[in-house]
C-alpha cells in the first residue's frame, strides 16, 4: 500500500516523466514514416526528455523555457499592432 502523502510526486514511467508518455505514443504512430524514423524519433524524444529532466525542468516548464527564448529579451506590454504609429502632418 502505498503512502498517502506520495500524491503529489509526478507519475513515472521508468525513467520518463509519466506525463511525456502520451508524447511519446503519439511519436510511434506516425504511419507514413518507417519504423527505424519511427524508433529515432521514440529514442530522440526520451533523450531530450531525459535530458530536461536532470536540468530540473518539467514539461511544462521545459516548455515555457522554450517559449520565452523564442520570444527574445524585448518584450512589450502592448502588442505591436496596437501601438500608435509616427503621424507625418507636414
Amino acid at each position: 500500500m502505498s503512502n498517502p502523502r506520495d500524491t503529489g510526486l509526478r507519475p513515472r514511467f521508468i525513467f520518463v516523466d509519466g506525463w511525456a508518455f502520451p508524447l511519446l505514443i503519439f511519436a510511434l504512430m506516425f504511419v507514413w514514416a518507417s519504423i527505424w524514423t519511427r524508433l529515432g524519433l521514440f529514442v530522440a524524444s526520451v533523450v531530450v526528455l531525459w535530458i530536461c529532466e536532470a536540468k530540473g525542468l518539467t514539461i511544462a516548464s521545459g516548455r515555457r523555457a522554450v517559449r520565452s527564448w523564442l520570444a527574445g529579451p524585448i518584450r512589450s506590454a502592448v502588442p505591436y499592432w496596437k501601438k500608435n504609429r509616427r503621424i507625418d502632418h507636414g
